[in-house]
């Protein structure tokens, strides 16, 4: 999504008001605004709101593109036949990304470390011309006089305002032959080329192109127009008629064991397809969990998708054969883990697995398990697993097997973390889980 400029308060430690979004950076620490004042303990905590901010992030240096060639020429010889395209490894970016065609079989659990990913040979998309991934139009031409004739062109027209943030302008737009409706992301991507705005678009395009899942929001047309006033992105896809689930928790409130069960099952379904075809989300929060309502969906009100990919990145394997680890620091900083907020090299699978535990909890609390008013202090409390359910919060005390659950998502060392496979066949998530992968792989047949 295009990078906005994070805000340096601290987040309190409830479901967040505003929780800045942090975008991939280099090591510095970002400096922070005086800590505001804590809230008097047994006080009233704040309900969950959906904008989330993102930091700009800087540009790789020379010694990090010396050590991404590096590492690329240090990479083993894949035992699977690789695709057509070259494989591209980007540490410096903390991530190496790829293109192929569109992958729409359901597949099992992620991969094991020894097994190549489906996408690990494709270039990465930051290396491609913004041309290389989209249509661009100038305008005006002889053709098109305004950016309304580009969208008419392409069988669109846009109706009114859905949504407005950091992400850009969300509209209304319908589909002129089929008179369906659909979603419009217009957003702003400066006149530079270089603009990391543009970086973003890329990969979110790359990896929505990629990945055709029934719980992944799907992707119908882009394209670019190009005038005096810069450049900006139109990004047709599904229509999420039932908002975000941040907003969607904050008006059912703290759910039940049972309800969230479904709920999550969904979400795991979407980000499990991700990951077994070598893609972490690096961005997972309740603010990037669409609903679409549908009756036949596993909880009868709405089906869940998985989007905002602009942080999203293809995964490949180290000399050893295990995962190879991510550099950069992105996310979200309340779904951060602490690998992360220590600015070490990281595991995504991993770093997605601890996102879901905050997800997770948020949605049978609305609350969050750490305070964020003290950036120090927060990880030391992660690091001891200084955690509590808020039980006057929620509908009921949490049962054993949540507990269990819980614990080894919250677990400070990504080793010893639980991981999506484990996660999948928990007696807290299977069941659910069952249901969810049963009704996709029904979808994928039709």
């Amino acid at each position: 999504m295009p990078p906005k400029t994070a805000p340096k308060k601290a987040a309190p430690k409830t479901a967040p008001k505003t929780a800045p979004k942090t975008a991939p950076k280099s090591a510095p620490k970002a400096k922070s605004k005086p800590k505001s004042k804590p809230a008097k303990k047994g006080g009233p905590r704040e309900k969950l709101k959906s904008k989330y901010k993102r930091k700009e992030r800087k540009k790789p240096s020379s010694k990090d593109k010396k050590d991404a060639k590096k590492a690329a020429k240090s990479r083993p010889k894949s035992k699977v036949a690789p695709s057509t395209s070259k494989a591209s490894d980007s540490t410096s970016k903390g991530d190496s990304s790829g293109k192929d065609s569109a992958t729409t079989a359901t597949v099992p659990a992620c991969p094991s470390n020894k097994t190549e990913f489906p996408m690990e040979n494709c270039p990465n998309p930051e290396d491609l011309k913004p041309t290389d991934i989209t249509r661009l139009y100038k305008i005006p031409n002889n053709q098109f006089k305004t950016e309304g004739d580009v969208i008419a062109q392409n069988g669109y027209m846009l109706e009114e305002k859905l949504d407005e943030g950091g992400f850009g302008v969300i509209f209304f737009a319908r589909n002129k032959k089929t008179n369906t409706r659909v979603a419009c992301k217009m957003m702003e991507l400066g006149s530079d080329w270089d603009d990391e705005r543009v970086a973003d678009m890329k990969n979110e395009l790359f990896i929505m192109e990629k990945v055709k899942h029934l719980y992944v929001v799907q992707l119908h047309i882009h394209f670019i127009t190009q005038s005096k006033a810069g450049n900006r992105i139109f990004i047709f896809m599904q229509l999420a008629d039932g908002g975000n689930c941040a907003k969607f928790c904050q008006k059912k409130g703290a759910m039940t064991e049972e309800e969230c069960k479904l709920y999550l099952a969904q979400m795991l379904c979407g980000i499990n397809y991700m990951h077994s075809l070598g893609i972490a989300h690096r961005d997972i929060k309740l603010q990037n969990i669409l609903l679409v309502s549908d009756k036949n969906s596993i909880t009868g009100d709405y089906t869940l998708l998985v989007a905002d990919f602009g942080l999203s990145r293809c995964l490949r394997h180290d000399r050893g054969g295990n995962v190879a680890l991510n550099r950069t620091i992105c996310g979200t900083p309340v779904f951060m883990s602490p690998e992360l907020l220590l600015k070490k090299p990281y595991n995504a699978f991993q770093v997605d697995m601890w996102a879901v535990g905050i997800t997770l909890f948020i949605m049978l609390s609305l609350e969050l398990p750490f305070d964020f008013r003290d950036e120090d202090a927060v990880v030391k409390e992660m690091v001891i697993r200084n955690w509590h359910w808020p039980e006057e919060k929620m509908k009921a005390k949490p049962s054993e097997e949540l507990n269990g659950l819980m614990k080894k998502l919250l677990e400070p060392e990504p080793m010893t973390r639980i991981t999506m496979a484990d996660m999948l066949v928990h007696p807290w998530v299977a069941s659910g889980y069952q249901r969810a992968q049963a009704l996709a792989n029904k979808n994928n047949k039709k």
